[in-house]
């Protein structure tokens, strides 16, 4: 009947409700749409996840280019929301993002964002501010335009993602090298000579496997 609500015998796509984080009805492969309270009470739990939860899956379907995302670019993302308990091996200390990962994400204000930056910033980590940020801002960005789960980016603050230290890193002339290697373990040889020549990064450096 015309008057009666559609929905009761209307059948949609199993992937329309993301991320679904209880099993819903199913029959013959689609979800049975849910009577309008329980839709209803769907959709507040899904805009009830947590930023954690969601940055985790957009960290496993993000793709650039049409291609999945480096695997140490994963670890590298991955590292910035883990809590220091949740880390093995190491120096334990949480990642920059770890502590928004229990805040649902509709929760998440500009000003918190902004407090969290400034904090990051006064302890003399700006590199790793600017990096966490934009990766933040990229997550936020999805959860607006693609999945409509927020209304706006909190993300707001100019420059943040390009910011940097200013100290300007002079390499080792080859005679600075040299003196370097005669006193240094020979263990790390490579790892200096890799340094000073391709100008990586100390967590990059040690992150590298043979095969790269």
């Amino acid at each position: 009947m015309p008057g009666r609500a559609a929905c009761s015998r209307t059948q949609i796509s199993a992937g329309a409700l993301w991320p679904q984080r209880r099993n819903p009805r199913r029959s013959g492969g689609f979800v049975v749409c849910a009577i309008p309270d329980e839709r209803a009470a769907l959709e507040v739990e899904r805009r009830g996840i947590t930023f954690g939860e969601y940055a985790t899956t957009w960290i496993s379907h993000r793709t650039v280019r049409g291609r999945a995302l480096a695997d140490r670019t994963k670890e590298e993302y991955e590292r910035m929301l883990l809590a220091a308990d949740d880390k093995i091996g190491g120096k334990r200390k949480d990642g920059p993002l770890a502590v928004f990962a229990a805040t649902p994400i509709g929760e998440i204000t500009p000003d918190a964002v902004r407090r969290w930056y400034s904090e990051l910033v006064d302890c003399g980590t700006v590199t790793t501010a600017a990096r966490a940020y934009d990766l933040m801002k990229s997550i936020m960005k999805t959860a607006v335009e693609d999945d409509d789960l927020i209304e706006r980016n909190p993300c707001r603050i100019k420059g943040a993602s390009n910011a940097r230290t200013g100290v300007e890193v002079t390499p080792p002339t080859e005679a600075e090298l040299d003196k370097i290697l005669e006193v240094i373990d020979d263990r790390f040889g490579a790892l200096v000579v890799i340094a000073a020549a391709a100008g990586l990064r100390f967590g990059e450096l040690t992150g590298s496997a043979p095969k790269q």
